[in-house]
């Protein structure tokens, strides 16, 4: 797979079984962002499950509308790391995983890739 371009960011394959989101910097993430990432993860995720490593970009947020849109719908994910670089993501993600508590999978926070990368390959 190539990968899928937007305006918010991109969406490949970091490693066979761990599907990447990266977003873009200064970018305020929306619902219809997330709708979008959702329906290409699960239609990815229809070969198999797949781990995910969210790579928000500097200073990139999001609406409360797209917070509500991701606490309220899942994914087929395995696991999920999430890099954290500032404190307003490390907040946004603490919500985020605290709602998400009941997922079938583990959501874990780290402040660097390598980290995020390491601990999905174990699971």
């Amino acid at each position: 797979m190539p990968g899928y371009k937007f305006k918010w960011g991109r969406v490949f394959y970091f490693e066979e079984g761990i599907l990447c989101v990266e977003y873009v910097d200064d970018y305020m993430v929306d619902e219809e962002d997330v709708i979008e990432f959702h329906a290409i993860f699960n239609k990815e995720a229809e070969k198999g499950k797949l781990k995910l490593l969210v790579l928000p970009g500097q200073n990139t947020s999001a609406t409360r509308e797209a917070r509500e849109y991701s606490q309220k719908t899942t994914i087929k994910s395995s696991g999920e790391a999430i890099v954290i670089y500032s404190l307003a993501q490390r907040i946004i993600s603490n919500f985020y995983i605290s709602f998400k508590n009941k997922a079938d999978y583990p959501i874990k926070m780290f402040n660097s890739k390598d980290e995020a990368v390491k601990w999905l390959r174990s699971l």
